[in-house]
């Protein structure tokens, strides 16, 4: 097939004035595995490391402070900062296995969810990236920026969910992907509305879950892990990190794999969805404030997808990054975008400036190569971009 190219990202490119900057990489110190989602901050700015651990921090301040739930904190300077940083994980120790139907931690943190969190109307601005995958190679790749009004910061039992709780204002866009593919079925993103519904979703039932509590040795703070003993489909475990002081959930990971999939009929093909994870993290804008909010968070899935003909399996994966920041703020966001709409096929103007100079959504290795591939001389696919 004929490629049509329209644009390629443009790497990050900082100007330097009276700002110090720094880029680096995070591990975790005994794996040496990069480390993600980590906070790099300090009284003025703020970033977060993506998936290779790397990081881009650029600010007038010159203390820098790095955390991460389940890991030391660290405070260092400009100066004194390393191109790589270790970071030592937090030590746990094992309590007890708490029965699942007792009125203990899990009652406690379902009956705090009204003072940590915020369950009206609140606006706030966001970064979100979209990664679609096809048997492990990329297919494309979405950055949205903009602000966003939302219903509830969480749907515990009493709030309905609907379509018109987001408003999206979108400032910022730069996508680039196969816009179609020679052989075989293709998968679309969810629409922003199911997007930001799914970052809202913590819950689990709790009457079919047995619980296992650990503590920190350095934080005032709880594991409570879960496993799913009913479900016979899936095999459903994760956990969360609580506060002890308040009962707010600070992480919330999930991972759902079905053991034998179970494929559903589309048109010309079959589809199963074999793997779903989330990692969730909230946090507080200072010590003093009372309410939790998201600052970043991860969504990920896998579906089979084979068509009627069995003459192939397709394994697509599906990762979200979420990234939010100025919340519960008086912003104005003024919809200009259809929320039910499909991601990829949103449209918005490409501003160079803008992603030359932003520190939120740094390109992992991965995504450069992907994104050399689409520019090189081998010409096998169309596709589709705003950066023309």
């Amino acid at each position: 097939m004929k490629l049509k190219l329209l644009a390629t990202f443009t790497f990050l490119v900082f100007n330097c004035f009276a700002q110090k900057q720094k880029e680096g990489v995070l591990l975790d110190r005994e794996t040496k595995e990069p480390v993600e989602f980590v906070n790099i901050y300090n009284g003025s700015d703020y970033t977060v490391s993506n998936a290779d651990g790397r990081f881009a921090f650029t600010s007038l301040n010159d203390s820098v402070r790095f955390y991460r739930v389940g890991y030391d904190k660290f405070k260092t300077t400009f100066e004194q900062l390393k191109d790589t940083v270790y970071l030592n994980k937090s030590v746990l120790e094992l309590n007890e296995v708490i029965v699942t139907n007792e009125k203990t931690i899990w009652g406690k943190i379902k009956d705090s969810l009204s003072n940590n969190y915020v369950l009206k109307p609140f606006k706030e601005k966001f970064t979100l990236r979209s990664v679609l995958k096809r048997n492990d190679e990329i297919m494309r790749i979405q950055d949205l920026q903009g602000k966003l009004s939302r219903k509830t910061q969480l749907y515990p039992r009493g709030i309905q969910a609907n379509k018109k709780d987001f408003e999206v204002e979108l400032i910022n866009m730069r996508k680039v992907g196969v816009d179609s593919y020679e052989k075989g079925p293709y998968m679309n993103f969810f629409s922003l509305q199911e997007m930001f519904l799914r970052f809202s979703s913590i819950g689990i039932t709790s009457n079919t879950y047995d619980f296992i509590e650990s503590t920190f040795n350095n934080e005032n703070k709880m594991k409570l892990e879960f496993t799913d003993i009913a479900d016979s489909t899936y095999q459903m475990k994760g956990y969360y990190i609580v506060n002890i002081d308040n009962y707010a959930i600070e992480e919330f990971v999930l991972n759902s794999t079905m053991i034998k999939p179970t494929y559903q009929k589309t048109k010309g093909a079959r589809y199963a969805t074999t793997n779903y994870s989330v990692q969730f993290f909230f946090t507080k804008k200072t010590e003093s404030d009372l309410k939790h909010y998201l600052s970043s968070g991860k969504i990920e899935a896998d579906v089979e997808i084979i068509p009627n003909d069995d003459s192939a399996k397709y394994t697509y994966s599906y990762s979200n990054f979420l990234n939010t920041s100025d919340n519960f703020s008086n912003i104005k966001v003024n919809s200009n975008v259809k929320e039910n709409r499909e991601l990829f096929s949103v449209k918005h103007p490409y501003d160079e400036s803008y992603w030359n100079s932003q520190n939120q959504l740094l390109l992992t290795k991965e995504m450069q190569e992907f994104i050399a591939k689409m520019g090189s001389e081998n010409k096998e696919f169309k596709v589709r971009s705003n950066m023309d």
